[in-house]
C-alpha cells in the first residue's frame, strides 16, 4: 500500500472549516470586529489630533483641576511653569495679556521664574513683551532674575528698544545678597540694541549708591565702557558744570581708588564742576569729592592728573578745607599734607 505525503496545513484547515460552518462564521465575524476596532481607534486618534477643545470644555477641564478661571490663577500657572494649564486658560478665552490684581502678567511671571516653554507658548499666543509705555516688561523680569536664556527668547521677537534699555539698566544693578551683577545679560541686551550710551549715567549713579566696593565698581565700569558708555557725555565740555555727579566724582566720593585709576586712564576730566543747587555737592570737583570721601590714594591720583587744589565749591571751601572738617578721621593728616 503506497503512502501519500501529508496535506498542507492550509488545505487541512479549509477541510475542517467546510465540515464545521459554525467555526467558519466565528472566524469571519472576529476578523470584521478586529478590522472595525482598528479603524475606529485610528479614526479617533486622527480626530483627536486635528480637533481643538472648545472654550467650554477647556473651562470644564480647568474646573476638574481645581483651577479657577481668574487672571490671578492664570498668572500663577504661568509662573509655576504649568504649560498644560496655561494652554487650557488660553483655549478657554483668557487674554494672554491679562493683568492679575497685583499688577503681574503671565509672560512676566513665566520670564521671572525661567519657564521657557510657557514663555514660548504665551509669545505665540500674542503676549506682549512690554506694556504700552514699556515700563513693565518680561525682559525686565528675566534680566532681574538672571534668566538669560529667557532674555534670548525675548530679544529674538524684536521687542521695543525702550524695554531693552530698561532691562539693560536692571541687569547692571546689584542688590544685597547678590554675588555679582548680571553682566552676561547686560552684554546680551547691548548686542540686541540697548542704548548703553544713553543709559550709562543712570547706571553709574547706581554703582556708587549700591556701595559694593571698589572691585565691583571696577568690573561694572569696565563693562559699561566696553559696551559703549562715553565718559565725555557725563564729564561736560568747555568748563561748563554738569547737573549730576560724574563717574569720576562718584568713585572719588566713595574712595574707590582702582575705579578712579580706570576712569582717569580712560580720559575722565578732573576739572569738571557739578551744579546741584540745594545739595552739599553743589560746585564740587572730583578733588573736593575725594577730600570729603577721605581717600589719600584717590587724592594723589587726581593731583597727578592736574586737579587744582585752589578750586572751591559753592560755599567757598577747597578740598583742603573739607579734609580739615573731619579731624578725627585717621586719613586726615595725610590728606591735609597732600592738599596743602
Amino acid at each position: 500500500m503506497s503512502s501519500q505525503p501529508p496535506k498542507p496545513l492550509v488545505e487541512r484547515l479549509n477541510a475542517r472549516l467546510r465540515n464545521n460552518p459554525i467555526v467558519a462564521v466565528a472566524i469571519v465575524v472576529g476578523t470584521i470586529v478586529i478590522a472595525i476596532a482598528s479603524f475606529t481607534d485610528a479614526t479617533s486618534k486622527l480626530i483627536a489630533r486635528f480637533s481643538k477643545p472648545s472654550p467650554a470644555s477647556a473651562r470644564a477641564a480647568l474646573g476638574q483641576l481645581n483651577l479657577p478661571y481668574t487672571t490671578e490663577a492664570f498668572v500663577a500657572s504661568a509662573g509655576a511653569g504649568d504649560a498644560s494649564a496655561v494652554q487650557l486658560y488660553l483655549t478657554a478665552g483668557m487674554d494672554p495679556n491679562s493683568i492679575a490684581p497685583d499688577g503681574s502678567d503671565a509672560l512676566g511671571a513665566a520670564a521671572f521664574n525661567g519657564r521657557a516653554p510657557v514663555v514660548t507658548l504665551l509669545l505665540d499666543a500674542g503676549a506682549h513683551i512690554a506694556d504700552a509705555m514699556a515700563e513693565r516688561s518680561a525682559l525686565y523680569s528675566a534680566a532681574r532674575s538672571r534668566h538669560n536664556d529667557i532674555l534670548q527668547l525675548l530679544v529674538a521677537r524684536h521687542p521695543d528698544r525702550k524695554a531693552i534699555d530698561s532691562a539693560f539698566a536692571v541687569a547692571m544693578r546689584r542688590k544685597a545678597g547678590e554675588r555679582s551683577r548680571n553682566l552676561e545679560g547686560a552684554r546680551l541686551l547691548a548686542a540686541a540694541g540697548a542704548d548703553v550710551r544713553g543709559v550709562a549715567p543712570e547706571v553709574f549713579t547706581r554703582i556708587w549708591s549700591e556701595g559694593f566696593g571698589d572691585e565691583d565698581a571696577v568690573l561694572a565700569t569696565r563693562t559699561l565702557l566696553d559696551l559703549g558708555a562715553v565718559l565725555a557725555d557725563m564729564d561736560g565740555v568747555d568748563g561748563k558744570p554738569v547737573t549730576a555727579l560724574t563717574p569720576l566724582m562718584g568713585a572719588a566720593t566713595e574712595g574707590y581708588a582702582a575705579t578712579v585709576d580706570l576712569l582717569l586712564a580712560q580720559g575722565a576730566r578732573v576739572d569738571t564742576r557739578v551744579a546741584m543747587p540745594g545739595r552739599h555737592e553743589n560746585g564740587s570737583t572730583a578733588l573736593i569729592c575725594a577730600a570729603r570721601g577721605g581717600s589719600p590714594a584717590v587724592v594723589r591720583a587726581l593731583l597727578a592728573k592736574g586737579a587744582r587744589k585752589s578750586d572751591t565749591d559753592e560755599t567757598g571751601m577747597t578740598a583742603l578745607d573739607w579734609a580739615r572738617r573731619f579731624p578725627s578721621r585717621a586719613e586726615t593728616p595725610e590728606l591735609v599734607r597732600l592738599l596743602k
